[in-house]
């Protein structure tokens, strides 16, 4: 039995974004989430509303599995984390930004 998605989580990953003051989007898809959260894009002028990374649950390894999106419009394993909150810290990171926030 899969133990996510759920809503406990789902509102947990909304609070994350809310306390950062950022409009986030989580769709749920099979063991997981798929987070949107809107940035303005300086390059573009524009807001961006893409898909911003999906985080899956493996239930056997017990570990959070952090997907990107490349241009191809397909998901690449970023890393796995023990839990949800490093994994959403390493979203909004500076290094990682290019990947989740798709800014140059």
């Amino acid at each position: 039995m899969n133990k996510h998605p759920n809503e406990f989580t789902r509102r947990l990953i909304h609070n994350y974004f809310d306390k950062r003051k950022l409009e986030v989007v989580v769709n749920a898809v099979d063991q997981g989430y798929v987070i949107f959260f809107r940035h303005f894009s300086a390059t573009e002028a524009c807001n961006i509303n893409d898909p911003s990374g999906r985080l899956l649950y493996d239930d056997f390894q017990d570990l959070w599995r952090l997907y990107w999106m490349s241009g191809h419009l397909r998901w690449h394993l970023y890393d796995r984390y023990p839990q949800i909150s490093p994994a959403l810290d390493e979203m909004l990171s500076e290094h990682a930004g290019d990947l989740f926030r798709k800014v140059l």
